[in-house]
């Protein structure tokens, strides 16, 4: 995987900081507090395990996880894109994408054609903003 710091990506004149804002400001709540004890606790239970737990959909306990993550929870973005069904090469796709397109989440994933889902993106663009990608 290529090493990005999240100052070094410039594209069109702006860098990765302008896709930030799923995470700005990232406010702590008690359910992605939860489902990051969760992750954590249960030896990283599956998005499903939590849902389950905090009465929410798979794609909501994905993202509290996400955010939990960007916001500098003690796990792996590698745990992560392994409950996410994402290898090295789909996270370096999407990196690159996200490095060639930074205008918003909708625009990487057209031009990803619908291949990985908002939430896949997501976690690769925390990674990002985290400069472990």
């Amino acid at each position: 995987m290529t090493s990005v710091k999240p100052n070094d990506v410039h594209v069109k004149g702006k860098n990765i900081q302008a896709l930030k804002a799923p995470y700005s400001p990232n406010r702590p709540s008690p359910k992605k507090i939860e489902a990051m004890k969760i992750f954590i606790k249960q030896q990283l239970c599956s998005f499903e395990t939590i849902a389950r737990m905090l009465n929410v959909a798979i794609a909501t306990a994905e993202v509290y996880t996400i955010d939990g993550y960007c916001s500098g929870a003690p796990v792996s973005y590698k745990d992560l894109a392994l409950k996410l069904n994402l290898g090295a090469e789909d996270m370096d796709v999407i990196a690159s994408q996200l490095q060639k397109d930074n205008d918003g989440l909708r625009i990487v994933q057209d031009a990803l054609k619908n291949t990985y889902s908002y939430n896949q993106i997501r976690l690769v663009l925390a990674a990002m903003i985290r400069g472990e990608m």
